[in-house]
């Protein structure tokens, strides 16, 4: 191990000695339990929003054997299912590009069905904390605080994946059949094949 390396564990040793000393038990578990709340609720967000690529990856290969005129067909299609304004909208929400402000009947109902499965999420996270330690706490909080910033940042991601998507797909508009297949072709590989974005 470096000087570096058994530099930065003492530190991260101490921080969490540091977070651990002046809260109580008590006080640490509900701010573990928020944070698995959010993690949780992020994670399972992200895959849902995912399967519009992973759909699109799918039959991206399977239609590879079709003759060339269904597969332009077939590609516009899958593009179209991938940028639609509710896979756009959910994932700016999780991004820190941040949504549009919501109005709304609509919007009053997705917040109380949000609320709801916020309080079955964080049911589930209370039985995950309950069983632990001070220490095992304190470590889990940050643990869950760096879960917390990658799925913020592969939302962010993926988000401006798809922003380049849809926007390169209205500009694919303006080539002939021919041309705007092999330019579709070309703009879902950087998307498809992204390995920071893909759910493990």
């Amino acid at each position: 191990m470096t000087t570096c390396q058994m530099g930065k564990e003492k530190k991260d040793k101490k921080a969490l000695g540091d977070l651990g000393s002046f809260k109580t038990k008590d006080t640490l578990r509900e701010e573990d339990i928020e944070l698995t709340t959010q993690v949780n609720d992020i994670e399972r967000r992200y895959k849902e929003i995912y399967k519009a690529v992973h759909e699109l990856d799918q039959t991206y290969q399977s239609c590879k054997e079709n003759f060339a005129l269904q597969r332009y067909g077939n590609l516009k299609d899958m593009i179209k299912a991938c940028v639609t304004d509710e896979v756009m909208e959910k994932a700016a929400r999780y991004s820190t590009a941040g949504a549009a402000e919501e109005k709304g009947k609509a919007v009053s109902l997705m917040k109380a069905a949000r609320q709801w499965s916020v309080g079955v999420s964080d049911a589930s996270a209370r039985d995950e904390v309950s069983k632990l330690h001070k220490a095992e706490i304190v470590k889990d909080i940050e643990e869950k605080k760096k879960r917390k910033e990658k799925g913020e940042r592969r939302f962010l991601r993926l988000h401006n994946r798809l922003e380049k998507l849809k926007k390169d797909y209205e500009d694919s508009k303006q080539h002939i059949p021919t041309k705007r297949y092999m330019v579709m072709k070309e703009m879902i590989k950087p998307l498809i094949r992204d390995e920071m974005l893909k759910v493990e």
